[in-house]
């Protein structure tokens, strides 16, 4: 029998309270109309699991803690009335097609289309009609069983997409990596381009960007230097003992580096065609190639200009731990004249974790 309290169909006693279940709820303030409703509904949908309730304000916290698949209200009841309830418990499941039943007097015209408009699925009539009810709720109730068929697949499919996703963009950044390696210059370690990317990576996080876009200023940062391919060797391994001839042909790796990259459908290498091009870039505009300045430099290549220069200070102190604090002061150094200003600040509340990276990329 219903009562205040929930009244559920007892055959499923004793199950698990992490199975699924397929609900049937029934909100009637008359217990003679409830034991009817329940005894149709047990005939016609022998799979669910029947709750009935006296009180809609019981009714709708039951609701709010288990998803119904179906719902059975009657539209005249005291404290709350049908669509009261089916429109709490709509705000409660948005997006949730759940079908709902409303039980009204033949001449309740105006309360139907009320109702339609709020998204009442369904009327029946009193008094109700056995064949009627037994083949309405069925029909809504199986709707609804296809509904949670489809909701699932559609995760399952969501989760094989995901890491699917995820397998590729590990190797999309392991073979960027690699490629970055290869083709930079002789003496660029994987660990050099990993250190460039983390860094870029650390920043753009504290910076509130999502993981997707972190990962695109990663790898585009590590690919920075990829114009070197086109220099010589020898001239890569000079370094500052370069005459100011070799220092110009050294400074077109930044425009070979853009030709290479530019031009793709992908995030990544169009960002990567930017770092290229204008990481050598200074805030006040005394960079190369182009002489820009400020905000005029893309924002991939303003990271990654300070964490180039993080990476290569480190490798001429063998990336050791102890000069971290002393390559951080150098960036700082040239904040406002060299680097975004702001992005030194965030290369500052990064520097502990950065420090961290040294460590596992030793």
């Amino acid at each position: 029998m219903a009562s205040d309290s929930a009244t559920i169909n007892n055959k499923t006693c004793g199950k698990s309270a992490a199975v699924r279940h397929s609900y049937v709820v029934i909100v009637d303030d008359q217990q003679i109309n409830l034991d009817i409703q329940q005894e149709i509904v047990k005939q016609a949908i022998e799979e669910a699991e029947i709750v009935c309730f006296k009180d809609p304000q019981n009714a709708l916290k039951f609701m709010q803690r288990f998803k119904p698949d179906l719902l059975i209200v009657d539209y005249r009841m005291g404290e709350m009335n049908g669509l009261e309830l089916s429109m709490e418990m709509r705000l409660f499941h948005r997006g949730e097609e759940i079908p709902i039943i409303m039980v009204t007097v033949a001449e309740d015209r105006a309360i139907r289309r009320e109702a339609l408009a709020m998204g009442v699925t369904d009327f029946l009539s009193r008094p109700l009609d056995l064949v009627e009810f037994q083949a309405r709720i069925r029909n809504l109730w199986e709707l609804r069983q296809g509904q949670r068929r489809l909701e699932q697949a559609n995760k399952r499919l969501k989760e094989v997409i995901q890491l699917s996703e995820q397998r590729l963009h590990q190797r999309e950044k392991e073979t960027i990596y690699r490629l970055s390696t290869i083709l930079s210059c002789p003496e660029m370690c994987t660990r050099n381009a990993k250190l460039i990317g983390s860094v870029v990576r650390l920043m753009a996080r504290e910076m509130g960007f999502n993981e997707e876009e972190c990962q695109t200023y990663e790898l585009a940062a590590a690919l920075c230097d990829i114009g070197n391919r086109w220099i010589a060797p020898q001239l890569l391994e000079k370094g500052s003992e370069r005459s100011d001839e070799e220092e110009a042909v050294m400074r077109q790796h930044t425009t070979l580096g853009y030709v290479m990259l530019h031009g793709s459908d992908s995030a990544i290498l169009q960002n990567a065609a930017l770092v290229a091009l204008g990481h050598h870039e200074h805030w006040d505009g005394h960079g190369y190639p182009q002489g820009t300045h400020g905000e005029e430099i893309p924002l991939a290549a303003r990271l990654a200009a300070i964490a180039d220069r993080y990476a290569y200070l480190s490798a001429l102190e063998g990336h050791s731990i102890a000069s971290h604090r002393s390559v951080c002061q150098a960036i700082i150094q040239h904040s406002g004249s060299r680097f975004d200003p702001k992005l030194v600040k965030v290369f500052q509340a990064v520097a502990t974790d950065i420090e961290l990276n040294l460590v596992h990329l030793k």
